[in-house]
């Protein structure tokens, strides 16, 4: 029984056979319309009543999947629609012949739920338009800055590069032989792919060859990425850097980096760049890397150049 209405649906020994022809009854219709045809499905089963509990629910899914079978949007009966608008009274006048209010009533909601949809979807277009192009502006903007960082790297590495040649021709001017040797500085990509530990070919940037009687040692500047120590400060901690670090060759041997060079006199390990300063590590003979390296900073590339060759003549040479 439905509790306070007028209606009161069939005894229950009927309902098998009244569901069995409200079922073939929606097969074969093929000549209504979905929606009427919905609208039709809807009051029908709800008519039957044939569960004690959820006969609405049934009704509307039911509803819903004709229209959704007719590729329309699925019709929402809201709360309000049942209180104020005329769900009852449309289910009232379709048990007195009229299903006029009632298909009404799904096809006004149908609209609205695809109108839901369809703003939906223009929200959902609109957001990932936005995202998109955030994310293209973004990587621009990566890049540009990337690229800043680059040129502004490389410019500061080239005068570096131009201070270590001055002291060479100096010094080979005095009679001492100092053969200084350039490369290419690393493009763009290399430099990032040193940065992120990739790691890059082709990397020597100059040489110092020094010459003295039959002995001769060859310095070798070459990008490598700059680790991290004690000794780095929070601005220096905040983003990888390249770093130009040195190997050692005497006559036909193999090169040695001399951070791995048993108490090597020579002080200078590397030089990296933090914006626009140049900063050269150093090291003590027999120092700890992670522990001992001193950080030159706001020297400048001249005295970098002049205490290196200075400790290879003086240390090293003779």
């Amino acid at each position: 029984m439905i509790t306070g209405a007028t209606y009161q649906p069939p005894r229950p020994e009927l309902v098998p056979d009244l569901m069995h022809r409200v079922l073939e009854a929606i097969k074969q219709d093929v000549d209504s319309g979905p929606i009427k045809l919905a609208s039709w499905a809807h009051w029908s089963i709800a008519r039957v009543h044939p569960f004690v509990d959820g006969n609405g629910r049934i009704a509307r899914l039911w509803q819903d999947l004709l229209l959704l079978r007719a590729q329309l949007a699925p019709a929402i009966i809201r709360l309000q629609d049942r209180d104020q608008n005329g769900y009852y009274d449309a289910l009232s006048a379709a048990d007195g012949g009229d299903l006029n209010p009632l298909t009404q009533l799904i096809a006004q909601r149908a609209a609205a739920t695809l109108e839901e949809y369809i703003s939906a979807q223009q929200q959902a277009t609109e957001l990932k338009d936005w995202a998109s192009k955030m994310a293209v502006e973004a990587e621009l903007r990566f890049a540009e800055s990337r690229k800043a960082s680059y040129l502004r790297w490389s410019r500061i590495m080239e005068t570096l590069r131009d201070d270590f040649q001055r002291c060479a021709a100096k010094i080979t001017a005095t009679g001492l032989e100092v053969q200084f040797r350039a490369f290419s500085t690393i493009d763009e990509l290399a430099w990032d792919n040193i940065r992120n530990g990739i790691g890059a070919k082709q990397t020597w940037f100059f040489t110092l060859t020094f010459r003295h009687g039959i002995k001769t040692l060859r310095y070798i500047f070459f990008f490598g990425k700059h680790f991290w120590k004690i000794q780095d400060t929070e601005v220096e901690k905040a983003e990888p850097r390249v770093a130009l670090l040195i190997s050692e060759q005497e006559a036909d041997q193999d090169g040695q980096l001399l951070y791995s060079i048993p108490n090597c006199p020579i002080a200078l390990r590397e030089v990296f760049a933090v914006g626009s300063e140049i900063v050269g590590v150093t090291l003590p003979p027999g120092g700890n890397p992670e522990k001992d390296a001193v950080y030159m900073r706001n020297t400048g590339g001249l005295k970098l150049a002049q205490d290196f060759i200075e400790h290879v003549i003086l240390r090293r040479l003779t």
